[in-house]
């Protein structure tokens, strides 16, 4: 055999592994007798046979009778291997492991799936870390923001026609806030501010957003069953997930079209369509449009970071991701139904909770908030926002002690003459975090209160070690907010047992 798979010679062995008579054989080449897929690769063993000058390799040939055969070759070059001769020992291996070059194929096919999905799994990692590092740094810069802004208000009087304008700076900043939440839900953060809501309720009252966002060429259809019940979420984030579930069926009915949001209850292994018979422990609300459609393809693709349809317009890619990442931190399931020109219905399924609903907070009041006296450590690593809370602790009449860093904070307490009564720090900062800064320090000055500040989420400060008793402030937050989290703080007994 020459080293392209032509045959010149054959002896009469191999007739039955081939199912062909010796004559028939020669001058017919080997890569016209295996199976299509394995041409190629029967070529390059052939080609490093010649190159090594022996190569033992299996195959799969076919028949006369158009059996499909796994072989073993052992091929070796002649002592002349000028002229790429080959001599080439066939063996049939079907008695000994009929499917193991099927085996070892469907395995390596699975192997290279499983490579790509944790190719996609590292980069969603990655894509996940980015969002919540910059979800941090912006929230900081929001909070500079929010911060002067509200000490400029106050230095106006109540009737100046600039405090207006200074209102809207307030509220975009705010409502800013709500986009680095975005972030750090599509980071997969565990949910910040859940509490247990009415779920027809909270459909309800994202109702009348729903019907400005859609536009007046698509009709909305609400349909709420009863006695759906209540689920443990962050209601702003829930309302975010219908907000991006309209917007992807508005992009999806460009000529109009109807939107239908229902809610009822059922459970995810149900299938698409099923309501249950009795109870169900889910809270399960669908979202169907009637617009292009998808296929197979973009299904699949749909929530991954950065994939979007919309070419030429406006889209991040990032809707549906988002979408994906709180329902799942919220111990959810989410389902996708599309044919191309037959709409798309979006299920969202949410554990069921037995628990009466909670009431919403009560909004901050419009004034600084309580004032204080006592000594408090103010350690951040971001100057400016360290400047702006100086200064509103200072007005709330504090005494303040700042440190950009924990070792310049542990620094600063062993100089201290007197008592400490509150360290608020930042969790995230250089070499030593504020969870670790806030053990060190109480272990020196026992009953020590700790308010804690992060703008990367719960999770982050959890996961460091949080002083027991303690609090957290996310980041970006309203002096106001500040000035209540401070005296609730201070107030609270202190975790030694023993008095202020």
């Amino acid at each position: 055999m020459d080293r392209r798979g032509g045959i010149h010679e054959a002896a009469g062995a191999v007739s039955d592994i081939f199912g062909r008579s010796a004559e028939a054989l020669r001058g017919e080449t080997a890569v016209t007798l295996c199976l299509p897929a394995a041409r190629d690769r029967l070529i390059e063993n052939l080609g490093r046979a010649t190159r090594t000058g022996r190569h033992l390799f299996s195959t799969q040939i076919i028949r006369g009778d158009g059996q499909v055969t796994p072989v073993e070759v052992s091929a070796r070059a002649t002592d002349d291997s000028a002229d790429g001769t080959l001599v080439c020992i066939v063996r049939d291996i079907n008695g000994r492991a009929l499917s193991f070059p099927v085996e070892r194929l469907r395995l390596e096919d699975e192997i290279r799936k499983l490579h790509l999905q944790l190719l996609q799994a590292q980069k969603l990692e990655a894509v996940g870390l980015l969002a919540s590092g910059m979800a941090h740094d912006f929230n900081n810069l929001l909070n500079v923001i929010m911060g002067y802004t509200e000490l400029l208000a106050r230095s106006l009087a109540e009737a100046d026609s600039r405090r207006t304008r200074i209102d809207h700076i307030l509220q975009a900043a705010v409502r800013a806030g709500t986009l680095t939440r975005s972030l750090l839900a599509f980071g997969r953060k565990p949910v910040q501010q859940a509490r247990v809501v009415d779920f027809n309720a909270l459909v309800r009252e994202t109702e009348w957003m729903l019907r400005r966002l859609i536009g007046e060429d698509v009709e909305l259809v609400v349909e709420l069953g009863e006695n759906v019940g209540n689920v443990m979420v962050d209601p702003g984030q829930l309302e975010q997930v219908l907000l991006n579930l309209a917007v992807n069926a508005r992009h999806a009915m460009l000529r109009g079209g109807a939107l239908t949001l229902a809610t009822d209850t059922a459970s995810p292994d149900r299938p698409p369509g099923e309501s249950s018979g009795g109870p169900a422990d889910h809270v399960r609300l669908t979202v169907t449009d009637t617009g292009v459609g998808m296929d197979a393809e973009t299904q699949a693709r749909i929530f991954e970071p950065f994939f979007t349809t919309r070419q030429g317009e406006e889209g991040t890619g990032l809707g549906l991701a988002t979408v994906s990442g709180i329902v799942q931190q919220s111990g959810g399931v989410i389902e996708v139904e599309s044919e191309p020109g037959q709409g798309t219905t979006f299920r969202v399924y949410l554990p069921r909770i037995d628990e009466a609903p909670e009431p919403a907070p009560a909004p901050a009041p419009a004034r600084l908030g309580p004032r204080g006296h006592e000594t408090i450590l103010l350690v951040e690593d971001q100057a400016p926002l360290r400047e702006i809370l100086r200064e509103a602790l200072q007005l709330l009449g504090y005494r303040v002690l700042v440190a950009p860093d924990g070792a310049a904070a542990i620094a600063t307490v062993r100089r201290l003459r007197g008592r400490l009564d509150l360290l608020v720090t930042d969790v995230v900062m250089p070499r030593l975090d504020g969870c670790e800064l806030a053990r060190r320090l109480s272990a020196d000055r026992p009953g020590l209160r700790v308010l804690y500040m992060s703008g990367h989420g719960i999770d982050t400060a959890t996961r460091r070690g949080m002083l027991e008793g303690s609090t957290l402030l996310e980041k970006p937050f309203s002096t106001e907010t500040l000035s209540h989290r401070v005296r609730e703080t201070l107030d609270r007994p202190r975790p030694d047992g023993g008095k202020s």
